[in-house]
């Protein structure tokens, strides 16, 4: 196993001050895009619950929270159901078993609705996570470039399956410019008996493999799905024998796993005392922060990432299993793009712009394509080298570049949208919704927006330590003259109290509520949204192309509302933001739509 984390200080002191996508801080990363460009090397991925939360459904802890809070459990023992600490694995037994005991349920019902419905009793929409998103395109460019590949999953839904099946692959190996579209398929993992499947029938390159059961929405459940801790006796053999059988044989990245499964554990202890293996060729991808550290708690948050990072450790060096470190949710997603673009250079037989070019003008590598991003972007908001937000004259261009989307007066396009939204609620066919338009009408009419865009810091050369912050630099609803007027730095961190911050931590956009703590408080509600793009796209004015591997995370833009936008019921007194009756379309072009304000404000041709 690999534990490369230098001579002179603990990898657990010194991770935080260097950059964590980049070769000279992990030589074991190094080892993996090696790994990936070898033509020889077979891979496997193995993608856990990180998944399935990125595209909005529940952990396994918040699954048999939702069976407990459901109206399935009887009142009676909620209270001792909340508060019991026992293992998951044992607490999902007892929960499942008190509702079938009472209830003409059967597991799957039970299961489902804990899975897909909402707090209002809806079918939660499966949208895939930009995580998913991230693993299906690398997953179909080990594909485009004929390399053997297998997904596998121990969750239960359908959300890699969408993500791939949402891109389309050519296969026209012959040139005549006819192209099928490809399409992969759940395949459920046969249990001990091999009743459930038939595990010789897997096409890897063109099904993804359920290891605890499948669960789509609005359909049957097929396998045994494993949740309780008599599923994973019983069913646990059967996994265990088929992971070792896959790490023997490929390359195995785990990702969005926490390695508490036993399932996935097991096989790593086996393949150990088998095999006696270094671990050079399965990798376990590691956000190594700290949720738990807070100014409540007591915890000091460097001592808490460090201890993140002494756990990987500990696991490293009992397990063969090489550990990839990073520094947020949003970093992983990030990783996996990575992995996809240099497969694009190979495939262009460019890689070596990747793996050899440590020039920083011309280097494709992640860390050369974000300073020169960021350079540009600080360039074209005129902030000089050593300021990190303009102030003056230039900061009313920019406040006026963000504000132009709202200008109702010249039909911004963000207030076109708004003003749709609200019509969409009046032409509803939903009686409810309907009678939320005749109620609230007046407080969506009312109800006012700011624009606050925040990039990533730049670290000054020669800086002991990598700055994995955002910086504000600019606001639609007023202008600083001074340079210190605006100075807010937001660390990137999991407790962050900033939404931006908390955003480009997970990766994804968040919509939240800032609980009224004064008369004075302006904004109470704010959805921030991660701005991704690259050196082309603050080119061309604007003009973002979807979805490019070359991208890079730079920034988060928010729109803040000065209404609640989360809370479940609606209030005379203290009504709800539009933002929180959009439908899901309409607020999927928002986002869109605030990415694209964000590149326009940073771009270098202005209208």
């Amino acid at each position: 196993m690999h534990l490369n984390y230098g001579m002179h200080k603990e990898k657990s002191d010194s991770f935080f001050e260097s950059p964590a996508l980049s070769f000279r801080s992990q030589e074991d990363l190094h080892s993996l895009f090696d790994l990936l460009l070898d033509t020889e090397a077979g891979f496997t991925l193995v993608v856990g619950a990180g998944v399935s939360l990125d595209a909005g459904l529940p952990s396994w802890g918040q699954l048999i929270a939702n069976m407990v809070n459901s109206s399935q459990f009887e009142d009676r023992w909620r209270e001792a159901a909340v508060l019991d600490d026992a293992d998951l694995i044992r607490k999902a037994e007892t929960v499942l078993q008190m509702i079938l005991a009472k209830r003409a349920s059967t597991r799957s019902q039970i299961v489902r609705d804990a899975l897909y419905t909402d707090r209002g009793g809806n079918d939660r929409p499966i949208t895939p996570g930009r995580l998913a998103d991230a693993i299906a395109r690398f997953f179909l460019m080990l594909k485009q470039m004929g390399k053997a590949v297998g997904l596998v999953t121990t969750n239960y839904d359908t959300v890699l399956e969408t993500a791939i099946n949402g891109y389309e692959i050519a296969k026209d190996p012959e040139g005549t410019g006819e192209g099928d579209t490809f399409i992969v398929s759940p395949h459920v993992l046969a249990d001990s008996k091999a009743e459930d499947g038939d595990d010789d029938s897997w096409d890897p390159g063109s099904s993804v493999m359920h290891l605890h059961g499948l669960l789509p929405p609005g359909d049957e459940a097929r396998g045994k799905l494993v949740l309780t801790e008599s599923d994973f006796l019983s069913v646990g053999p059967r996994v265990k024998q088929f992971l070792l059988a896959r790490m023997r044989k490929t390359v195995t990245i785990f990702i969005g796993v926490s390695l508490t499964d036993p399932n996935l554990v097991g096989p790593l202890w086996q393949r150990q005392e088998d095999d006696n293996d270094s671990g050079e060729r399965t990798f376990v991808l590691s956000v190594c922060t700290s949720r738990n550290a807070s100014a409540h708690n007591g915890i000091d948050p460097d001592t808490a990432e460090a201890y993140e990072i002494k756990k990987v450790e500990a696991l490293a060096r009992v397990l063969p299993v090489t550990p990839i470190l990073l520094k947020s949710y949003g970093q992983q997603i990030q990783l996996m793009n990575e992995l996809a673009y240099v497969l694009q250079l190979q495939q262009d037989e460019r890689e070596e712009a990747y793996m050899d070019d440590d020039e920083p003008s011309t280097s494709e590598r992640y860390g050369h394509r974000l300073t020169r991003v960021l350079e540009a972007a600080y360039t074209n908001i005129n902030c000089s080298p050593d300021e990190d937000f303009p102030s003056g004259d230039h900061a009313k261009t920019l406040s006026d570049r963000l504000f132009a989307p709202l200008d109702e007066d010249q039909d911004g396009e963000l207030a076109k949208l708004l003003k749709e939204a609200r019509f969409e609620l009046r032409d509803s066919h939903s009686l409810h919704e309907r009678r939320i338009f005749r109620e609230f009408h007046q407080a969506f009419e009312d109800e006012r927006f700011g624009i606050f865009l925040w990039l990533r810091s730049r670290t000054n050369s020669g800086a002991f330590r990598a700055d994995y912050s955002l910086r504000l630099v600019g606001t639609s609803v007023y202008q600083h003259r001074h340079e210190w007027s605006l100075d807010r730095t937001a660390p990137v961190r999991a407790g962050s109290r900033f939404p931006a911050a908390r955003a480009e931590f997970n990766g994804t956009f968040a919509l939240q509520d800032d609980e009224k703590d004064s008369d004075w408080q302006l904004w109470r509600s704010i959805l921030a949204v991660p701005i991704s793009c690259n050196i082309t796209d603050i080119e061309r004015g604007g003009e973002t192309t979807s979805r490019l591997l070359a991208d890079v995370p730079i920034g988060v833009i928010t729109l803040n509302s000065r209404l609640l936008a989360t809370r479940s019921v609606w209030q005379r007194d203290d009504p709800r933001s539009i933002l929180s009756a959009m439908y899901a379309p309409t607020f999927d072009r928002l986002t869109a739509l605030l990415h694209a304000v964000a590149i326009a404000a940073i771009s270098s041709e202005q209208p």
